[in-house]
């Protein structure tokens, strides 16, 4: 475990035990303090943090977009990374209709899927449900097929 990791399991145990839950509000008033173990995590300048708090919001609005088909609704824009040129790659949002006309978007969002997939199934392991519901040896197929590089 990186040192981060154990000072930001330290002061979320210490919160759990202290409140019995662990909610944002008091991780973050535990982090208020500059002594705070988990303060230097934060970002305390105002202006900063308030661009990334609108950023935040302008993706959730960016991933409100739908657009509706026979069956419903479906998310508009999908979250890809894209190459533009020798090493250098930009992450940002296409329309559903341009990522799987496009070999190389449509390879980044299942790229995407796959981790995504990996995350839920080692971030719910320990459910039964979990493991009957993610065919493991399908999605290492997928991750070796479409493997990021």
């Amino acid at each position: 475990m990186s040192k981060r990791k154990k000072i930001i399991k330290e002061a979320i145990d210490f919160i759990y035990e202290r409140d019995g839950i662990v909610k944002p509000e008091a991780v973050l008033g535990y982090a208020e303090p500059e002594d705070s173990p988990i303060h230097k995590y934060f970002e305390w300048e105002d202006s900063k943090a308030a661009t990334m708090y609108r950023l935040n919001q302008a993706m959730h609005l960016i991933v409100e977009v739908t657009v509706e088909y026979a069956g419903g609704e479906r998310q508009a824009y999908h979250n890809v990374v894209v190459e533009l040129s020798e090493g250098i790659r930009e992450q940002g949002y296409f329309p559903v209709e341009v990522v799987t006309s496009d070999e190389d978007k449509y390879r980044s969002a299942v790229a995407a899927l796959v981790a995504d997939l990996r995350s839920l199934q080692k971030k719910y392991e320990e459910l039964q449900e979990m493991k009957e519901l993610i065919n493991v040896e399908k999605l290492d197929n997928l991750e070796r097929e479409f493997k990021k590089g």
